[in-house]
C-alpha cells in the first residue's frame, strides 16, 4: 500500500490555514491599545457648544475624537471605531470650523488656545472618565 503524501499534505495545509484564520479572528489579544471611556460637555461662554470637534492627542498612542451634540455633550471614539482613548496625559484640541454644503470652510469661532495653540489637556485614567470643557470666546 502506498500513501500519497501530496494529497495528505494539502489536507494538512488546508486544516492549518483554517486553524490560523480561526485564531486570528478569535478574541486573542491584538495590537489595539486598551481604551478608556471619556465623555462630558463643552460649554462656550456658559452655553452648550454644538458640532465642535474634540481631538484627544495622547503623549503615547493614537488619537481619539468626538463631535459634540446639540447640547454640547460628547463621547470619545478611537480610530478603531471603539469608544475611548488610551490612558495617560494628552493634549486636547477643540475646533468649530467645518466644511459647509458648498465645500467652503467656515470660520473658527474659538481662540487658538483651544485648538492650533491648545493649552487644554487631560490625564486619561483607566476606566470611565468624565471631563467637561468650559471655554470662553475671549
Amino acid at each position: 500500500m502506498t500513501v500519497d503524501f501530496n494529497k495528505y499534505s494539502r489536507y494538512f495545509l488546508t486544516g492549518l490555514a483554517i486553524i490560523l484564520i480561526c485564531i486570528g479572528c478569535s478574541g486573542l489579544p491584538d495590537d489595539h491599545p486598551v481604551l478608556n471611556a471619556i465623555h462630558g460637555t463643552v460649554l462656550l461662554d456658559g452655553q452648550p457648544l454644538p458640532q465642535a470637534t474634540i481631538t484627544i492627542l495622547p503623549e503615547a498612542g493614537p488619537p481619539s475624537g468626538a463631535i459634540t451634540d446639540a447640547n454640547g455633550n460628547y463621547e470619545v471614539m478611537h480610530k478603531s471605531g471603539k469608544k475611548g482613548a488610551v490612558a495617560g496625559p494628552a493634549k486636547v484640541s477643540i475646533i468649530t470650523s467645518t466644511i459647509d454644503e458648498n465645500g467652503e470652510l467656515t470660520l473658527e469661532r474659538l481662540p487658538g488656545k483651544y485648538n492650533t495653540e491648545t493649552t487644554l489637556s487631560i490625564t486619561v485614567k483607566e476606566g470611565n472618565n468624565s471631563q467637561d470643557f468650559i471655554l470662553t470666546s475671549k
